[in-house]
This record gives structure tokens, C-alpha cells and sequence, in this order.
């Protein structure tokens, strides 16, 4: 059989809509959850313990806009959690989420009839813009990969220019959300420029080994690693590693990011001893900076299980994923997508070894938490589907085979551009079945 990859498209966006509905409709105590948040900044570097003393002391005295927008880490710690999906801070974040959203709203609701215009405010700048939906329960809080890309392209470099000297560092950081908007969008070229002019300004604006440096850097690296170009990204990951040692502390996160980029690059590069190496020093750090069941551990095992799968390891292979899988039970939602990427790649290991029905077993976890957290015509749908007629075709269950596949090849279709690869390794899989039934 051919194994077919159907990569993501636009992977998160099922999830994001499950995630805000639930943050947004849920009702928990906020004495708690206030204490819960605080509790966990005091666990967290470079989060001032003045600010946390402040949120405890007098967070019932402002408006949740006025926390927001104020020269405190709230801001940049919720963009960060969504923008990163980071489930953790989402979840920590939950009641400051809804308590934007509900006020939010209600500003809407009482400058609606006073307003000749509906608009769309950002933080920082108001842009008067076409009629916007009526529905209510739009207005509010928009997590990142939700947001409006061509407002995000078209609006907030020319407000930057205008407003701010050629080498401000806000500026730069306008440059990089541009790019990181395109990268979304999959449009790689316009992403690289976007953030290479934020990288201009930041060794203009800022000290030569500031970590905004690195930053920089390993967003470039993520779009020429998309690219194929892997050894221009490796550079990247690796100049980004080097700031990140000087400007950062020895255990800091940011360093397990750079190494876990660094390991992708060889694992993409077939280097898997140094892909290895790569991957297991990202998750000594995290080990040492995360708490023991954070997400970000469940990626350093899964990547460790990907390179040891990619090695004929299988027995490795699957203590990785397995550690992977739970973790990601205790940090991650029940249907989260990412426990079914981890019994996917524990069917693959089964399927190598011969252990047709625990490969069978696996796959079909996948499947059904798939069907709940995914659209109906995903591409990883059609790969799950690809997978059991895989396992059902080795066994000789040609018939049931058969139906998977084609399930797999109708999703494909709707899922896929028409000249995609994966359409022809479903349609050749098809075959392969006919051939063993002696059609």
C-alpha cells in the first residue's frame, strides 16, 4: 500500500471554533479561577510578581479592557497562548477570555445606536470599516487564525508607517504579524518578506543579541523548512539558538524551541542521529521549565517517537508515543485532535510490526475522535480512512478494505487540490485491493 500523508489544511481551525465556544459558555467561579491564574504566573518566568500582587489586590477594580490594554503581562501572555494554541494559558486565561468577550459586547450594545458606523477596533488603532455581521454572539474576542487576514494585511503596516519612526520596534513587530498571517495562508513568499523587513528593523532597533533577534530568526526558519529549503532554515534555527543562549536563561523554553525546530530540520534532512540529539535536549529543558504535563512535552515525545519510527525502532518508537499520548489525556481536551495524531502514529508503529490488530485498534481511535474534531471532509479523515483499509488489506479483508479506501479517496477529493499526489496514491490503493481480489 502507498502511505499517504494528507497533511493538515489549516489544522487548528475546528479546534479553535470548539475551544472559544466552550471558554465563552462556561460558568466556574472566577474567585477561583483568579486565584488558579495567579497561582500559576508565580510558576512562570519573567512574570512580575508586583503585577500578580496588583490582579489579586484590585483586579475587581478595573475594567477587563483596562487590565488588557495596560503596561502589564496579560497582554502579551494571552496573544502568546493563543497564537501558539498553547492550551495551558487558554484555559488559566478562560475567565479574563470571557470576561473581555462579555465586556467587549456590552460596549458594543450600548455605542451600537449612537454609532453611524459599525467599526472594528484594534488595540492601539480604530479603522472605520464596511458593515460588519449582526449577529451578537460575533462581537467579542477573535482568537488569531480566526481574524480577518486581508484587514490584518491591508491595515496594519500603513498604520505603523504613519504613526511610527522607520526603525521602531512596533514597527517590526507589525512586519512579523503580517508574516505570520501569510504563513497561516500558506503563502510562504510573502510570509519570508514580512519577516525579513521585521528583522531589518529589530538589528536596527534593537541590541544585537536581544531575544526579539531570535525570534525573527526562527520564524524564517519555519518558512524555508515548509519551503524544502533545509539547510537555509537550519542556519536560521541554529543563529536563533545562538542568540537564545546568550539572552536568555539556561533552561529557558525558548531554547527547547529552538532545539525542537533544529531537530525537525534534520529528521526532514534524513539526519536522524542528529535529529535525535536535537529533540531530546529540547526535552531536557522542558523537562526542567515546564510543568510535567505540558503540551509542549507531548510534542518533544512525539518527535522522539517520529525519528525512532523513521529509524526501524518501532519498540522506541512506541514508548515515545505512548508517553506522548498521556500526557496530552491530562493537558488536552478528550477529542483534542492531538490525541489523535498519537494513536495514528501508534497504529503506523503496529503496522510495521506486523500487530494488524492493535494497528486496527489505534487507528480507529483516531478515526472516531477525528470525526468529532475535525469538518467532515479534513484531509487527516481521509488519512485515517487510508489507514484501516491498509491494516484490513494486509489481513486480506479485501471487502472492507475496499471501503475504507474509497471512503478515503471521496474525502480526498472534496479535501485535496485536484492535481494533489495523495489523490493518486488513494486511487492507486484502490487498485493494489482489486489486484489482490483478483479483479
Amino acid at each position: 500500500m502507498v502511505p499517504i500523508s494528507f497533511n493538515r489544511i489549516d489544522p487548528l481551525f475546528m479546534y479553535t471554533q470548539l475551544l472559544k465556544e466552550a471558554l465563552l459558555d462556561i460558568q466556574d467561579d472566577d474567585e477561583k479561577s483568579i486565584k488558579e491564574f495567579t497561582e500559576y504566573c508565580r510558576t512562570q518566568k519573567d512574570v512580575s510578581k508586583t503585577t500578580i500582587e496588583k490582579i489579586e489586590r484590585e483586579y475587581r477594580d478595573h475594567s477587563p479592557i483596562w487590565w488588557y490594554t495596560g503596561p502589564y503581562f496579560i497582554y502579551s501572555m494571552l496573544n502568546y497562548g493563543l497564537r501558539q494554541m498553547d492550551v495551558d494559558i487558554i484555559l488559566k486565561m478562560g475567565f479574563f477570555i470571557r470576561h473581555l468577550h462579555n465586556h467587549i459586547t456590552e460596549l458594543h450594545r450600548q455605542q451600537e445606536k449612537n454609532t453611524p458606523k459599525h467599526f472594528q477596533v484594534f488595540r492601539g488603532q480604530e479603522r472605520f470599516a464596511r458593515p460588519a455581521t449582526k449577529n451578537p454572539n460575533s462581537v467579542g474576542i477573535l482568537f488569531v487564525i480566526n481574524t480577518d487576514t486581508d484587514i490584518c494585511k491591508k491595515s496594519s503596516t500603513p498604520f505603523a508607517e504613519k504613526t511610527l519612526p522607520p526603525n521602531h520596534p512596533d514597527l517590526a513587530s507589525s512586519y512579523n504579524n503580517i508574516g505570520m498571517v501569510y504563513y497561516n495562508m500558506g503563502e510562504h513568499l510573502k510570509a519570508l518578506s514580512s519577516y525579513e523587513r521585521s528583522l531589518e528593523i529589530k538589528k536596527i532597533a534593537l541590541p544585537p543579541n536581544h531575544p526579539s533577534l531570535a525570534s525573527s530568526y526562527g520564524n524564517i526558519g519555519l518558512v524555508y523548512n515548509k519551503m524544502g529549503e533545509y539547510s537555509i532554515a537550519l542556519s536560521m534555527f541554529e543563529r536563533a539558538l545562538e542568540i537564545a543562549k546568550i539572552a536568555l536563561p539556561p533552561n529557558h523554553p525558548g531554547l527547547a524551541s529552538s532545539n525542537n525546530n533544529i531537530g525537525n530540520v534534520y529528521h526532514s534532512m534524513g539526519e536522524y542521529s542528529k535529529a535525535l540529539s536535537s529533540h531530546e535536549r529540547s526535552l531536557e529543558i522542558r523537562k526542567i521549565a515546564l510543568p510535567p504535563n505540558h503540551p509542549d512535552l507531548a510534542r518533544s515525545y512525539n518527535n522522539i517517537g517520529n525519528v525512532y519510527d523513521n529509524m526501524g525502532q518501532y519498540s522506541k518508537a512506541l514508548t515515545s508515543y505512548e508517553r506522548a499520548l498521556e500526557i496530552r489525556k491530562i493537558a488536552l481536551p478528550p477529542n483534542h485532535p492531538d490525541q489523535a495524531q498519537s494513536y495514528n502514529n501508534m497504529g503506523n508503529v503496529y503496522h510495521k510490526m506486523g500487530e494488524y490488530s492493535k494497528a486496527l485498534t489505534s487507528y480507529e481511535r483516531s478515526l472516531e475522535i477525528r470525526k468529532i474534531a475535525l469538518p467532515p471532509n479534513h484531509p487527516e479523515l481521509a488519512g485515517s480512512f487510508n489507514n484501516i483499509g491498509g491494516v484490513y488489506c494486509n489481513t486480506g479483508e479485501y471487502s472492507k478494505a475496499l471501503s475504507m479506501l474509497e471512503r478515503a479517496l471521496e474525502i480526498a477529493k472534496i479535501a485535496l487540490p485536484p492535481n494533489h499526489p495523495d489523490l493518486a496514491g488513494s486511487s492507486n490503493n484502490i487498485g493494489i485491493v482489486y489486484l489482490n481480489m483478483g479483479v
